[in-house]
């Protein structure tokens, strides 16, 4: 036999056994709440509010308890003044992209970027992303700290990229068969093929 006694000091229930009465104080609402539940009450869903975030995004999942979360952005294809060592190369066309940015207490810990033809639906392939420092997926900033107060500004994360100096483009991330300056100098003043880039195997 079971027996409660519930109040808002708190709980009392009372277990017998073999004739022997043994009293456990509980919490009165985990007590409430497993009442409700075994009769079938529906558990009151807590509201999980979004920051503001920026133009662009097309995903974004927090840790829970920490100060950690993961923002995906979306950004159509642009042209840019592309650096490779001390050279400028103007107006060079650059893919669409998609970003994962992952934000530990303020700072920006990790990027992962690749190239995109379709609009960013679930379905749509990626690509290797054919410039700037990526390596498979994720880029790398070097020592540059990147302190993030809001997810809001991550819309201005993508052009602080573009100011970064590029690598050399290695074949592997493009199948235009150039590289450094020669693919840099074909980019100027025009969109970068769609048959150039190479499949992620990622979607």
């Amino acid at each position: 036999m079971i027996n409660l006694k519930i109040s808002q000091e708190g709980s009392l229930v009372e277990i017998i056994e073999n004739g022997i009465s043994r009293w456990r104080k509980v919490n009165t609402r985990d007590l409430i709440q497993a009442l409700n539940e075994s009769i079938g009450v529906p558990k009151k869903q807590e509201k999980v509010i979004s920051p503001m975030l920026p133009l662009g995004t097309i995903g974004y999942t927090p840790t829970i308890g920490v100060r950690q979360y993961d923002l995906w952005l979306y950004q159509p294809a642009k042209s840019i003044d592309l650096l490779y060592e001390s050279r400028s190369f103007k107006k060079a066309g650059i893919p669409a992209a998609v970003y994962k940015f992952t934000v530990n207490n303020g700072v920006l810990t990790s990027t992962d970027m690749w190239a995109i033809i379709e609009k960013p639906y679930p379905s749509a392939e990626l690509y290797h992303y054919p410039i700037f420092n990526v390596g498979n997926s994720h880029l790398c900033i070097g020592s540059n700290r990147i302190n993030i107060s809001e997810p809001c500004d991550f819309g201005r994360v993508p052009d602080m990229i573009a100011m970064m100096p590029s690598t050399h483009a290695y074949p592997s991330r493009n199948r235009s068969g150039l590289e450094r300056d020669s693919l840099y100098k074909e980019l100027q003043g025009k969109k970068i093929p769609n048959k150039w880039l190479t499949p992620a195997n990622k979607r």
